[in-house]
């Protein structure tokens, strides 16, 4: 159940848009009362301003190589967690699926599944999985998925038809715009936005022949994973 996005989870969206704070926090998609570690979730996809757009600069702090800028960005995800993730599938009529992610190996996903809510809290290599009937499950491994990445560092070099796109304003914040194709998922074009300011990722889009998939990130120092009450 591995959680990186371009390596092996795009299928199977278990296991990312605004600066800190910004996007909408509604509650996950069902309305019952969540265990603890549960909180609130974005649900709406941001959108792009068409002005106000700055010069196409590389982030403060990072080198001119594109490469290194998207590895370096990457990076910034986890150093600053944690933060929150909502996924938004075109194809999926079930709505999106929202991730809350404590670096470096806690998260919290939730969706809902014809109808039913689905819970996966990881920490470490423990998995508590809710099942329908309201109970938690534990399954323990010597791998869990639990560090959530939008993608593994060690495909950095891997990458593709990378490009820098122009600049785009998300929400009032000035991003830096990166495409780039992983050979892993050699049909897929992946759009990164990148705070100027910061040089942390605050969005992403995967696009296929058959759907389009957007992921948006807000940070939030306040967000706790902990495991389930028994």
């Amino acid at each position: 159940m591995k959680p990186s996005i371009l390596v092996g989870s795009l299928v199977a969206l278990l296991l990312a848009a605004c600066s800190s704070g910004s996007l909408a926090t509604p509650a996950p998609p069902n309305t019952s009362p969540t265990k603890p570690g549960a909180t609130q979730a974005p649900t709406g996809a941001p959108t792009a301003d068409s002005t106000d757009a700055p010069p196409a600069t590389e982030p403060a702090g990072q080198p001119l190589d594109a490469r290194a800028a998207i590895g370096a960005a990457l990076e910034a995800l986890d150093r600053n967690g944690p933060y929150r993730m909502g996924i938004f599938a075109a194809s999926d009529p079930e709505g999106p699926v929202f991730l809350e992610v404590v670096p470096p190996d806690r998260s919290h996903y939730m969706a809902s599944v014809e109808g039913i809510r689905v819970e996966v809290i990881n920490i470490g290599n423990t998995a508590y999985v809710l099942d329908p009937d309201g109970t938690w499950q534990v399954n323990t491994s010597t791998d869990s998925g639990s560090d959530a990445t939008l993608l593994d560092p060690a495909s950095l070099a891997a990458l593709t038809d990378i490009q820098v796109l122009p600049p785009e304003t998300l929400n009032g914040t000035a991003t830096i715009v990166y495409a780039f194709v992983d050979p892993a998922e050699p049909g897929i074009t992946v759009t990164l936005w990148v705070s100027v300011t910061e040089g942390r990722p605050i969005q992403m889009k995967t696009d296929s022949l058959d759907d389009s998939v957007l992921y948006a990130i807000a940070y939030d120092a306040s967000i706790r994973v902990e495991a389930p009450a028994p």
